[in-house]
């Protein structure tokens, strides 16, 4: 049983989920002295960003599968990498085939993809440089935001005009993506290839392209989208072994049934088993969604702010598609028989630009499958062989899009057909994904929400659009903290939300220890604890 920590309390700060966000979390509010408990209810902590072994002899990061904008930052301040983190950047990523037999790459080198480009389009590969520096100029009006606390819109307009960038940040808000990507390409092929879209739906929508900008932040933050050794999980085990070593407690196998909460401030969990532990501070790591409407009675949530958080966007589900197959992928009838074998570890089929992604977008909302659905293909045994015993290639496919609820059936009757419809999409671009599979599995959107947790089995807890964004994220001049005193937010459902950047645990770990009137920094009582230092 625990013992109470001086304060009357089982631990100073109760974390619920062992996600990468809570860890991160966890890790900088122990340095500041704080004793720390993590409950995740999986066998070992990960969340989405999770390695399992998931066909004999073969280990896959099964929802989470690309490291691409981890905050600098957080990998310092962990020293992730003395705890195991090591990543291999994934170059060219991606290469999109197309119906009639062109491709397009696009590689690090800058002179590299505006020659692949030439080969699409002459015009087009001229005005690549001016595209590049566009989207460098649109992560500047937001990365600055990322590693404190929630901006305003007001805020971010401020500093646009600080840096003579008012006129792009305006017209971010109003363009779509398509309409920017026109205005710069012939080819509406380039202009999608070189999109990064994810949540965005439609990507015609007036003021997606102010989403867009947040996924272009990785550059100014000096990341590249890599494979990390281990899978996934290699991230969240390094944090874990941090967090342990600042004197963390986590604890696995360890679900919690109820955020407990007396005269609107929380004090504590109830664990699924029937235990209890108390904490001046409660820490959700879970959706916004599932935090306030599943883990939190009726009766400590008002009716209107409840009904706000029934509200949020959860539309932008996916499927994960994962296999085994007995040699690479085959793209000899695009780039030849003797190609760099690089060619073949990130490949995007959305054959039709930005249309393929409308028409899978309005599918979803119409509760149906895509039948030519956006698929991101990923080999990470082509970069990280520890990840199989054996041979042949591990296979991954982010799927965009997919309902949540189907219209027509349930997706345990829809799970097998979808897979077998999938395989044969990508077997029309690539010649021998259904000859070489050994064996698949899909996981639809419930399988997600089932697995990891995550409402609706929406990946980034809520969408990644206008309104759920910066300060607006996950409600308007929420931050992390909640209505229900001593509760506190940290998941990708907040500021600056999805990917695995660390930020909003970093954030929301600042924020608790300003209330608390904690220094931030490394207290004598949060010092490594046995280490030695």
């Amino acid at each position: 049983m625990p013992t109470s920590n001086g304060d009357g309390h089982d631990h100073d700060v109760i974390i619920v989920g062992g996600g990468h966000n809570g860890l991160v979390a966890s890790f900088y509010l122990a340095r500041a002295g704080l004793d720390v408990v993590v409950l995740e209810r999986r066998e070992k902590v990960g969340g989405a960003a999770y390695t399992e072994e998931l066909f004999p002899g073969y280990s896959v990061s099964t929802c989470s599968y690309v490291c691409w904008n981890l905050q600098q930052r957080v990998v310092d301040d962990l020293e992730l990498e003395r705890h195991g983190l090591a990543r291999h950047p994934i170059d060219p990523l991606p290469v999109l085939p197309f119906r009639d037999g062109k491709y397009l790459a696009f590689w690090a080198d800058e002179e590299r993809t505006r020659e692949e480009i030439s080969r699409i389009n002459s015009k087009d590969a001229e005005r690549f440089s001016e595209w590049l520096e566009l989207w460098e100029r649109a992560a500047g009006l937001v990365h600055p935001f990322f590693l404190r606390q929630p901006p305003t819109m007001e805020e971010i307009r401020e500093h646009a005009s600080s840096i003579g960038e008012l006129e792009l940040f305006e017209r971010l808000q109003e363009a779509s993506i398509a309409e920017l990507a026109s205005e710069y390409f012939e080819d509406q092929r380039v202009g999608a290839g070189l999109m990064l879209i994810c949540d965005v739906g439609d990507p015609f929508a007036p003021g997606s392209a102010w989403s867009e900008a947040w996924w272009h932040t990785n550059e100014p933050n000096g990341s590249v989208p890599s494979v990390v050794v281990g899978g996934m999980g290699g991230i969240t085990q390094a944090m874990a072994s941090a967090a342990t070593e600042r004197g963390v407690t986590i604890r696995t196998d360890t679900e919690v049934d109820r955020i407990l909460v007396e005269d609107s401030h929380a004090r504590g969990v109830r664990l699924v088993d029937g235990e209890e532990l108390s904490a001046g501070t409660v820490v959700s790591n879970a959706d916004p969604k599932r935090t306030f409407l599943k883990l939190i009675d009726q009766k400590d949530v008002e009716a209107e702010f409840r009904s706000r958080i029934e509200g949020l966007s959860t539309q932008a589900a996916c499927l994960k598609f994962h296999a085994v197959l007995d040699e690479p992928l085959d793209l000899s009838p695009y780039v030849g028989p003797d190609h760099d074998p690089r060619y073949s570890t990130y490949v995007t089929v959305a054959p039709d630009g930005f249309e393929t992604y409308r028409r899978a977008w309005q599918q979803s909302q119409a509760g149906e499958v895509p039948d030519q659905p956006v698929c991101h293909i990923q080999v990470p045994t082509a970069y990280d062989k520890t990840l199989t015993e054996g041979d042949g290639e591990i296979v991954s496919i982010w799927t965009l899009y997919a309902p949540s609820k189907p219209a027509s059936g349930s997706w345990d009757e829809l799970r097998q057909e979808t897979g077998e419809r999938l395989i044969d999409h990508v077997a029309t671009f690539v010649p021998n994904f259904r000859s070489a599979m050994r064996e698949w599995e899909l996981f639809t959107p419930l399988d997600i929400e089932e697995r990891v947790g995550i409402t609706d089995g929406c990946i980034r807890h809520i969408d990644m659009i206008p309104g759920q964004l910066y300060g607006d994220r996950p409600l308007p001049g929420s931050g992390y903290r909640t209505p229900i005193e001593g509760l506190w937010l940290c998941g990708v459902g907040t500021h600056p939300g999805g990917e695995v950047t660390g930020a909003p645990g970093h954030n929301a770990a600042h924020a608790i220890l300003a209330a608390l009137g904690r220094d931030v920094g490394t207290t004598e009582a949060g010092k490594l604890r046995g280490s030695g230092r």
